[in-house]
């Protein structure tokens, strides 16, 4: 009878057991997918462990499952991976001039873009406006447009209105011959 209670007993705490060591295993395995998803690879210029489809980047990754599953601190797997290699692993900019590098790219892009912009959307006097507007006069509410030779002679000189009438009449009379 006491070995059926022994028996009991195990099997009520195996499934506990193995949840635990699941839940253990599944910490484990997200504590190494934040280490080698925050440590740059020495293998691909530019990309974490993580992204890098390198053999030796896939072995690296193995080594820190290995050594969190051994119970090793984040600060010593990195350590360990440094002494791999010379190259830096954290990805933090050299220089200030890195850091900063990118923030003034963008703010120059955006002044050029908002130029730009304002350039194409200000409507600019065409040419022929200015000139038009140079040869217009208004009298009695009315536009007139001076001849070429009226604008050679003289652009400030108006033209009456009886003077464009008499010359409307006599273009007239000309086509009608």
């Amino acid at each position: 009878m006491f070995w059926r209670w022994v028996v009991l007993v195990v099997l009520m705490h195996s499934p506990l057991a193995f949840a635990a060591s699941a839940e253990d295993a599944q910490q484990q395995l997200q504590r190494s997918a934040e280490i080698y998803k925050t440590t740059m690879s020495p293998f691909c210029p530019g990309r974490t462990l993580d992204a890098c489809p390198s053999p030796n980047a896939t072995a690296w990754r193995d080594d820190i499952r290995h050594w969190v599953s051994e119970g090793l601190s984040t600060e010593e797997i990195r350590r360990r991976l440094a002494q791999r290699t010379e190259q830096d692993l954290t990805g933090a900019p050299s220089t200030a001039l890195d850091a900063v590098l990118p923030f003034g790219a963008t703010v120059l892009s955006l002044v050029l873009l908002g130029v730009l912009l304002r350039l194409l959307v200000k409507p600019a006097a065409s040419p022929a406006a200015d000139s038009a507007g140079s040869n217009t006069s208004t009298s009695s509410g009315r536009e007139t447009f001076a001849t070429k030779e009226e604008s050679k002679t003289s652009t400030h000189e108006k033209v009456s209105e009886e003077e464009l009438e008499d010359r409307l009449r006599r273009e007239l009379e000309q086509l009608d011959d």
